[in-house]
């Protein structure tokens, strides 16, 4: 996963991390020899067989996160965190949804 955006949470090199990217949050881990697994708000086509799943409200993403990683950050306060953050990015609404 590129470098570019805020970090909310990186557990490690081949672990999971919680960004957001242009307004998008992503959360991500590096699977060796296979890729790379993420969830994300973004609207993007992701094929089905690589458990991958995007489109999703900033709830589900930081759902997914929180249940996959090994993360001992409250629920509560990443999801806060990711929306304070896509919140300040100027001219975004992706979190309207959410509310």
């Amino acid at each position: 996963m590129p470098s570019t955006g805020r970090t909310i949470e990186d557990l490690g090199k081949r672990d999971w991390s919680l960004k957001v990217r242009g307004g998008e949050l992503v959360a991500a881990k590096t699977i060796p020899y296979d890729g790379v697994l993420t969830y994300t708000t973004e609207d993007k086509f992701i094929s089905r067989r690589r458990n991958s799943q995007a489109n999703l409200s900033v709830r589900e993403v930081v759902r997914m996160y929180h249940e996959k990683s090994d993360t001992e950050s409250l629920f509560d306060q990443l999801y806060a965190d990711a929306k304070e953050i896509i919140d300040s990015v100027p001219g975004d609404s992706s979190t309207e949804a959410d509310e």
